[in-house]
């Protein structure tokens, strides 16, 4: 007994392969748009970092900063604690013993605990934080969120914290490093965000030691960043919290929420599921 020939219609397959991707052709717009976006300022970025470091290893002088073009601190997105994304996709354990640890474990008879959160760019560091900054900000009586971003100068983030915190921001007679002394006598949380470099470890041992006048335990800092040598320099913890990939999964949901949506509009495009993991 023969095999019987599966039937081949070339004009129907290709008339289907044509429908997908007419179906497919928005997706992709929107998906090549962002990814076209985000090449172009990571490069910008990139690109103005090596000019920043080169510029600091050449021209600095032992406690001067390096001379950076003007504006240069705005060349990336500045982040707040706001939310921009209404469902929060794994990191579960990281999420759920940071939190522990700050409100009831380890970190609480610290005088002042700093935590990386390190990991590429896009990952989910600053969503982490935000997350994070939202359980926890109760358990603090004075809590501030800095973009730093590529400029890590001490005393514009000292502007930054002070005008962050709202007791101080009519407070006029005083710099900010004398304020940040008389407010700080209260347990704080400080999130530090997208720092890309701390300048000299004395520039950063400098700005710990004036948050550190206070006499109060539990103070936190938090600090994410791209690069594991900040992470280290800036952590008095055993290990950052170093951030990976999604699990396959949990990067489906998220893929599924940012193509269509929400769950009933993936249900009304089925046929495109298939495809969607391939991709």
């Amino acid at each position: 007994m023969k095999t019987p020939k599966l039937k081949f219609d070339r004009v129907d397959l290709s008339q289907r392969m044509k429908r997908i991707v007419e179906q497919l052709k928005p997706v992709c717009a929107k998906v090549s748009t962002i990814l076209n976006l985000e090449l172009l300022e990571s490069n910008r970025s990139i690109g103005q970092y090596i000019a920043m470091s080169l510029n600091a290893e050449f021209s600095r002088k032992p406690g001067h900063a390096p001379i950076l073009p003007s504006g240069f601190a705005f060349s990336r997105p500045m982040t707040t604690p706001e939310f921009t994304e209404p469902k929060f996709y794994g990191r579960m354990d990281e999420k759920s013993t940071t939190i522990k640890n700050i409100t009831h474990g380890y970190y609480c008879d610290k005088d002042l605990t700093v935590i990386p959160i390190v990991g590429p760019g896009g990952i989910g560091k600053t969503t982490l934080s935000r997350y994070i900054y939202k359980e926890v900000h109760n358990y603090f009586d004075v809590t501030v969120w800095v973009c730093v971003t590529l400029n890590f100068n001490v005393y514009r983030l000292k502007e930054e914290i002070a005008k962050s915190i709202p007791q101080l921001k009519d407070k006029k007679d005083n710099g900010p490093h004398d304020l940040i002394e008389q407010s700080l006598g209260s347990k704080f949380l400080l999130v530090l965000d997208d720092m890309w470099n701390c300048g000299h470890e004395d520039e950063w041992k400098h700005l710990l030691a004036s948050l550190k006048k206070g006499q109060t335990n539990g103070n936190l800092i938090l600090v994410t960043t791209r690069f594991p040598a900040v992470a280290e320099m800036v952590k008095t913890i055993d290990r950052p919290i170093q951030l990976k990939g999604l699990d396959p999964q949990v990067f489906w949901e998220l893929f599924q929420a940012y193509v269509f949506g929400n769950e009933k509009s993936a249900k009304d495009h089925a046929n495109l599921l298939d495809t969607g993991k391939m991709i």
